[in-house]
């Protein structure tokens, strides 16, 4: 049996450990993510609060791919003791390697999918306060990258 067209405003798609997709609405992403799922959904954002702007958000089980599908966002990486950044404009993505903490910020209103693996996803708050798998929750690059030292 195949799985009808879902709408990635009201679900995401979680892929298991063997790759199984599965369509589950929003309300169950957290579950998902508690079970080494890999998330799939679309997020539409007006303001940084709404892309978690405050926090750094990491993986460490494995790399984030994010696509802009209309408008603009600012991202920076935490790496090698600085900040790399790029702006991701519509229709080119941007992938957030492994274990590195990483922001973004709206430039221009839009929509963004998504593909993150969510065990042991953490957010990092400015005063370095840690928390657990809400960064999926909360939401549930690559042009002219450069690096520079410093807050961001």
């Amino acid at each position: 049996m195949i799985h009808p067209p879902i709408s990635l405003e009201e679900s995401v798609v979680a892929f298991s450990g063997d790759s199984r997709a599965t369509p589950l609405p929003r309300t169950r992403a957290r579950r998902a993510a508690m079970e080494d799922a890999r998330i799939l959904g679309t997020h539409a954002f007006n303001r940084d609060t709404e892309v978690h702007a405050d926090y750094w958000e990491c993986h460490p089980a494995g790399d984030e791919v994010l696509v802009v599908l209309e408008g603009c966002i600012h991202a920076a990486v935490e790496l090698d003791g600085g900040i790399e950044e790029a702006v991701i404009d519509a229709g080119h993505a941007f992938i957030v390697p492994r274990a590195r903490w990483h922001r973004l910020r709206v430039l221009k209103p839009g929509r963004l999918l998504f593909f993150s693996p969510t065990a042991g996803s953490r957010l990092r708050r400015h005063d370095g306060e840690q928390t657990g798998i809400e960064a999926h929750e909360a939401l549930t690059m690559g042009r002219n990258a450069h690096q520079h030292k410093g807050e961001w």
